[in-house]
């Protein structure tokens, strides 16, 4: 993380500025685009700490019907090299880590997370976030729009300023509104 040249962050009506570095990163959980498994068994890349119960990491996997297809390559304990999964199955199972390492942290950032998923699923993952974490500060980077037009905000930046935010149906009101003209360019390019 890079000091701030200007302006404040607060978290908790803290000044991220003021604490460590570490301490600030404690607060956040990352789910990346490009999704990471390491070496070992499904179980430590799910539980990397050791501090899950064999039910709490079956539940998130059934939550992303990836429970079978774990179950099937031998279960838990199944070697994640010897038993490789498709692109869709490693986005899921990046995901089901970090919702269940949430723990305390305050804020979950979402960077392109739906991006090897289909509607459905991504669908899927929003819902779940929504009803099960209520309390979590989500933040999504995202291009695929209708992830986050259910969001109850939006940032709209062009080359790398912000022009426009908040709500999202607020945000396609305004006429000749850059949020706007992405959201058309969107519906059109799915049509």
């Amino acid at each position: 993380m890079l000091p701030l040249i200007e302006g404040s962050i607060l978290l908790d009506d803290i000044d991220i500025s003021r604490v460590s570095s570490s301490t600030v990163r404690a607060a956040f959980n990352v789910i990346p685009q490009t999704p990471v498994l390491f070496p070992g068994s499904i179980r430590t890349n799910l539980d990397v700490l050791g501090i899950h119960s064999d039910s709490s990491i079956i539940s998130i996997l059934q939550k992303f019907d990836l429970w079978s297809s774990v179950e099937s390559r031998g279960g838990l304990d199944a070697d994640i090299d010897t038993t490789p999964l498709g692109q869709g199955q490693t986005q899921l199972l990046c995901i089901a880590r970090g919702l269940l390492n949430i723990g305390k942290k305050k804020i979950l950032l979402f960077d392109e997370f739906t991006s090897s998923l289909d509607k459905e699923m991504e669908e899927r993952v929003i819902r779940l976030v929504r009803t099960e974490y209520k309390g979590l500060t989500v933040v999504a980077i995202a291009h695929r729009l209708d992830t986050i037009i259910e969001f109850d905000k939006v940032m709209v930046f062009e080359r790398g300023e912000l022009v426009e935010h908040g709500a999202p149906q607020e945000l396609l009101k305004i006429k000749g509104g850059s949020f706007v003209a992405l959201w058309e360019e969107y519906v059109n390019g799915r049509s």
